[in-house]
């Protein structure tokens, strides 16, 4: 599933046998989003996880105008090139900020002051597998040009520090003269795959598909994350976190809206449409109320709006 960075809402989605590969499904993501956005907007970065990782799908995202991120592999003869020439220290590019972040939530949060401290690393040629399918091939051939590309190295973060050669590597096609810029990035799609995702699980939960069938299963799971994307649009106007608050988890959210509108109802009649108080409603309806509920006015003043007068 491919979703936006700030919303949390979903652009693609895509089912797939438990055993196939992540990085088959990148291209497919990426087209489908960029499809579901037509001139509404346009994908600018992608985030992906070292599932994502395969040097010819991040080739292909390359020149189409989009810049990508994906943490390396510790194996990758391009990770410890990275993490070399951050020891050394010599022509990198270094990012540092000193920040306040908030822990916990409620009345025992805390906040605590953390640095971070990362290095940009130019034009590193010895990540083989980036570039076209034959260049992928043929990487071992003499004639064969090695396609340069960016990383950055996290010497310090979240509170540990990794010594001058760091430890995650970024690999990334976008420019590292501000090197904390691709970090956020990627902390981004950290807080959406542990935080957003995994959170949700439960509330979302998807129960057995009505059959056995893969286009059953595959309706099952597309409806429900049509019904993530509706109402993540629908919270996200008014979320806390927006208007400067602590941020609220699905579950706690639903129990405040149910707290806000469980003594409200929604009304059709006809072509029109409207939520409305229940007392206001029992009122509209000619029920008799012996207890006013605090902000319902008297039953005249319920009725004035309509054109209406109550029986004497």
């Amino acid at each position: 599933m491919l979703l936006e960075a700030r919303t949390k809402i979903p652009l693609a989605a895509k089912v797939v046998p438990i055993q196939a590969h992540d990085t088959r499904s990148l291209r497919a993501l990426v087209t489908q989003a960029r499809t579901h956005l037509a001139s509404h907007a346009r994908l600018h970065t992608v985030v992906c996880d070292q599932g994502l990782l395969d040097g010819v799908d991040l080739w292909w995202l390359a020149p189409r105008e989009r810049l990508l991120v994906v943490p390396a592999k510790d194996t990758m003869a391009v990770t410890v090139d990275a993490q070399a020439q951050a020891a050394a220290g010599e022509g990198v590019t270094v990012g540092r900020r000193v920040h306040t972040v908030r822990q916990g939530q409620g009345t025992t949060a805390w906040t605590e002051r953390q640095e971070t401290e990362v290095v940009g690393i130019v034009g590193l040629t010895t990540d083989d597998q980036y570039g076209t399918p034959e260049h992928g091939r043929h990487h071992n051939r003499r004639d064969v040009q090695p396609n340069p590309i960016n990383a950055v190295v996290v010497r310090q973060g979240n509170g540990h520090a990794y010594g001058p050669a760091g430890t995650t590597v970024f690999l990334t096609n976008a420019p590292v003269d501000t090197p904390l810029q691709p970090f956020d990035d990627d902390d981004d799609r950290r807080l959406i795959e542990h935080g957003s995702l995994t959170e949700s699980k439960q509330p979302w939960s998807l129960q057995p598909p009505p059959q056995k069938t893969a286009r059953a299963v595959r309706g099952h799971v597309l409806f429900t994350v049509l019904l993530f994307a509706l109402a993540t649009a629908y919270r996200w106007p008014g979320a806390p976190e927006d208007r400067g608050g602590e941020p609220v988890g699905w579950q706690r959210w639903r129990r405040q809206l149910l707290e806000q509108t469980r003594d409200h109802v929604i009304v059709v009649a006809q072509d029109g449409d409207g939520i409305f108080h229940l007392a206001e409603d029992s009122w509209r309806l000619g029920v008799n109320i012996k207890d006013r509920p605090p902000g319902i006015g008297t039953h005249p003043h319920i009725l004035a709006p309509y054109g209406l007068t109550a029986h004497p």
